[in-house]
């Protein structure tokens, strides 16, 4: 009997001390997960706090975006764009340049730029609206550009005007082949070649076709 009872007590004492073991072990590990998470905590606050900051770049850019026809993968995609307002077809006349308007220097000529449009004197005197000169710069985009891609580059397009931004600011350019815009410039005309309808704009043909229901152009 005696030794029965030595025999549970034993057992009983075998049983308490595991238990001890077991609790001191849990404690042990909850305290350094604690830790763990205190350090966590304070590493993701960094780490949202420098977010922040890199993504007040992309907000500016996005409030200076006002469209994109942007690649993805092999595919494009198109987003409704029309003309911006307050776009002037080339040809037309005034008698003289828009106030506030900037003059603009290529290969020894002057043009006068105001709200994405430039003006050129000609012999009658007045001011004609033509296609932006390749080499202009521009310290800032006209309001209402679309960026649009060709070979993966971007492009701001602008009324049948193309930019790239470079060092100096914003630089005319020959319109890009197989860019793909959704709007036709002001002052296009209508031309045929082999049949098929084309719209040509400072020396560049635009064929349309169609992409998910909408008619989009291409440079060709």
């Amino acid at each position: 009997m005696i030794h029965k009872e030595t025999s549970i007590t034993k057992s009983l004492k075998v049983c308490l001390i595991s238990t001890l073991f077991i609790i001191g072990l849990l404690v042990t590990i909850d305290s350094s997960f604690a830790r763990a998470v205190r350090a966590g905590g304070s590493v993701h606050h960094s780490t949202s706090r420098t977010t922040s900051r890199t993504s007040v770049r992309p907000a500016t850019t996005t409030r200076r975006t006002n469209h994109t026809v942007a690649p993805s993968g092999r595919r494009m995609t198109i987003q409704p764009v029309r003309r911006p307002r307050g776009t002037v077809r080339t040809g037309r006349r005034i008698s003289r340049v828009p106030a506030g308007h900037r003059t603009v220097a290529v290969r020894g000529s002057n043009y006068f730029y105001r709200s994405g449009v430039y003006y050129r004197q000609v012999p009658s005197g007045e001011y004609m609206a033509v296609a932006a000169p390749v080499g202009a710069v521009l310290d800032r985009l006209p309001s209402g550009y679309t960026i649009v891609y060709s070979e993966s580059e971007p492009y701001y397009y602008y009324n049948g005007d193309y930019y790239v931004e470079t060092f100096d600011g914003y630089n005319v350019v020959v319109p890009p082949s197989g860019a793909t815009v959704p709007y036709l410039p002001g002052g296009y005309t209508t031309v045929r070649v082999n049949g098929v309808r084309h719209y040509a704009y400072g020396g560049v043909h635009y064929r349309p076709y169609s992409y998910r229901g909408r008619i989009v152009y291409r440079v060709m």
